[in-house]
């Protein structure tokens, strides 16, 4: 397809925006589950059919098209409504089932000796762990598409029942009630920083030491911060 043929039909998609930081190794399992949705283990009919990401050293933007955030949430939400404890079910097995494989298989991953294993040892064990993390991102990924989706749906229904009510209350309605984990790493980090301030040696000391070690096993997975 020509370049200029690409620009126009990019330029007619109505964009969603999101930012990341990952790595592109990481990141590019839900993207292809994305493509690839799944419900109890079988393919389903939606999928996020355009997505553009841009990465920069660890930043990416994802660009998706609004449409099939739109389509992917309304399919979940009918089968909802057709099935009240549909999302409950659903729930339940990925848990039981992707989640508990996809755990069991990093705890045998992170006791092997990588290094000593051969190559065509190493590349079956990476494709069992790929094949794992894929299992979980195609029953999961459906929660991207309501990011716009589900404020659209919680808007029609209340139109539906004829009430009236405002942006901030919808906000209200579809604000988190726990704390992510990066808030949740903020938090625990604020609580070291507490700590270090009651103790002027700190760093010679080995609860507070203990604690930053504990702190950073925790999260090691989010770009945190080392008290200095």
């Amino acid at each position: 397809m020509k370049l200029s043929l690409i620009k126009k039909k990019l330029a007619g998609i109505n964009w969603y925006k999101q930012g990341v930081e990952a790595k592109c190794s990481c990141i590019s399992y839900p993207w292809i589950a994305m493509n690839e949705l799944t419900i109890f283990g079988r393919r389903i009919p939606v999928v996020y059919d355009t997505i553009i990401c841009h990465a920069r050293h660890n930043d990416m933007s994802w660009y998706w098209s609004r449409n099939s955030l739109l389509k992917v949430a309304d399919y979940f939400y009918e089968r909802h409504r057709k099935d009240s404890d549909f999302v409950h079910k659903l729930l339940k097995k990925w848990r039981s089932g992707s989640v508990k494989k996809l755990l069991h298989k990093i705890n045998s991953v992170e006791e092997m000796n990588l290094e000593s294993l051969s190559r065509k040892d190493f590349l079956e064990e990476f494709n069992l762990f790929s094949q794992a993390y894929m299992r979980f991102w195609r029953e999961c990924a459906l929660h991207d598409a309501f990011d716009i989706g589900g404020e659209i749906i919680l808007e029609n229904e209340i139109r539906k029942e004829k009430v009236r009510i405002s942006k901030g209350e919808v906000d209200i309605l579809i604000a988190m009630t726990e704390l992510s984990w990066p808030q949740k790493e903020k938090k625990d980090f604020l609580r070291l920083v507490d700590l270090a301030r009651k103790h002027k040696n700190w760093r010679k000391e080995e609860l507070v030491q203990n604690e930053i070690q504990k702190h950073a096993e925790k999260y090691y997975w989010i770009l945190n911060f080392i008290l200095d």
